[in-house]
């Protein structure tokens, strides 16, 4: 796939793009350069070098201006990208962003609405392990801001290695400072990178800092040539690979998580199905992922170990690729290992993509492409009509709420063009309460099966909702 890259020049949106440039072709960078420094959506530190920086990788650069004003700098952003699809022939975005929803939601929407991929193959990562696979993989990151106490003029111009994450995972949870800077606490400079051709020197510099806010405004800098270096895979390339192992010591529960996405769009993977593994392993639980194309066959040969639970991930907007393995009764040979798991009690959990798969196996319906949904949504906990035939509606409300930790109201973060229509066997446990009233009557968001712990989210529970995964873990 032809792709366009978000690049501001710090370490995410370089990460992204080395990432992007082992599964596809990147074609251009794309960069804004915002007038405001307090921009919502735009890294501001020396981006007046992304020309440099696109010198040094050898990759054109689509550059525009903005005022920086909040959402009228979107139409700046969407110019940008629009005319990346219309001089490269793009067919999908690349960013950078890690756990910002505002950024995400927003570049998602003006992909759609440009018909085009969007990938962030940083979603909701580990933090600890991005930073050790930056500075082993090559990258020279430098310090180019800091923004939060006890950050200071020493860091200015620093870069990004063993000593300073020492330093900053001593601070962190003290402070409540994220280990990535996602928080805003620090920006930096990507001096050179594996997919650069040649790496960037500074000549000169400026660093100034009051009351822990502070900048390194790089004034002079030159392209110097690299010395040839072997090809090392990346180890992203094994953590986004279909086929993913992970063990925990202590616990022989195995969760099996199923991979929705389309082997057309590897970094899909890194987005929907990575951060679902971080969730489990965090939890305590060993894990096999595997593709659901896969799974039947596994199990047909015995290569699959006693399975607690089974987690089927999300995907893109725009990958369907599964929905051709349905069949028009959902009850494609793919598909069977969901139907056996139902009959042998063995939990379920279907997020987004995997919802709409529960609900087509088990004789719902979905009604697609009806409404977009992309950013954070108000969502009631309801009690159902299943929960209310028996004697304690109280207990049973509490019960059917578990995932959700008793909770009546919470928001969640939905990424999908779809509703659902539940079959007899389901009821609804949480709905969306987008007129912030009782909420009743709303979209479902959340659904259980009647008598077995077979879940479904319509909604992304790794983003800000992680104990509902570890609440249905529990379950096992």
């Amino acid at each position: 796939m032809r792709l366009g890259v978000l690049f501001s020049g710090g370490k995410d949106s370089a990460y992204a793009c080395n990432l992007a440039g082992m599964h596809d072709e990147v074609v251009c960078l794309i960069t804004i350069a915002s007038g405001n420094k307090e921009s919502y959506m735009f890294h501001t530190p020396n981006v007046n070098l992304a020309r440099l920086q696109a010198d040094a990788c050898g990759i054109p650069l689509i550059e525009y201006e903005t005022a920086g004003e909040k959402e009228s700098e979107l139409a700046d952003l969407k110019a940008a990208i629009a005319e990346a699809k219309r001089t490269y022939d793009i067919a999908g975005v690349v960013s950078g962003a890690i756990m910002s929803v505002y950024q995400a939601s927003r570049v998602q929407r003006i992909c759609n609405e440009l018909d085009l991929f969007c990938f962030n193959p940083l979603w909701y990562t580990d933090q600890r392990e991005y930073m050790n696979k930056i500075i082993a993989g090559g990258f020279e990151i430098l310090i180019s801001g800091v923004f939060a106490y006890p950050l200071d003029e020493k860091l200015l111009g620093a870069r990004v290695d063993e000593r300073f994450m020492a330093a900053l995972d001593r601070i962190a949870a003290k402070y409540k400072i994220t280990l990535t800077g996602e928080g805003g606490e620090f920006e930096t400079f990507t001096a050179d990178a594996p997919f650069y051709k040649k790496r960037i020197v500074v000549d000169r510099a400026a660093a100034s800092c009051r009351n822990n806010n502070g900048l390194y405004t790089i004034l002079e800098a030159h392209l110097e040539d690299k010395p040839p270096i072997a090809p090392k895979a990346d180890a992203d390339a094994e953590d986004n690979a279909d086929n993913a192992d992970g063990d925990s010591a202590g616990d022989t529960h195995t969760v099996l998580i199923c991979n929705l996405c389309s082997p057309k769009y590897p970094l899909s993977v890194a987005e929907y199905v990575k951060p679902v593994e971080n969730i489990v392993k965090k939890a305590g639980f060993c894990f096999k992922t595997l593709h659901y194309s896969e799974i039947d066959a596994a199990m047909t040969r015995g290569d699959l170990p006693d399975i607690s639970a089974i987690i089927l991930c999300g995907t893109a907007l725009k990958d369907n690729g599964f929905a051709g393995s349905m069949g028009d009764a959902g009850y494609a040979d793919k598909f069977r290992f969901i139907r056996d798991a139902s009959g042998k009690d063995i939990p379920i959990l279907g997020i987004g993509t995997g919802f709409r798969v529960l609900t087509k196996i088990s004789g719902g319906d979905v009604i697609g492409e009806r409404d977009l949904r992309i950013g954070m949504t108000k969502a009631k906990v309801v009690k159902t009509k299943g929960t209310a035939e028996t004697t304690d509606s109280s207990s049973a409300s509490a019960t059917s709420a578990t995932i959700f930790e008793n909770r009546d109201n919470f928001e969640v973060y939905e990424l999908h063009k779809n509703a659902v229509t539940l079959p007899d066997c389901f009821e609804a446990l949480a709905v969306a309460d987008d007129d912030g009233g009782n909420g009743e009557n709303g979209r479902t968001l959340a659904a259980k099966h009647r008598d077995k712990e077979i879940y479904g989210v319509l909604f992304h529970p790794e983003v800000r909702n992680e104990y509902v995964v570890e609440n249905f873990l529990k379950r096992c």
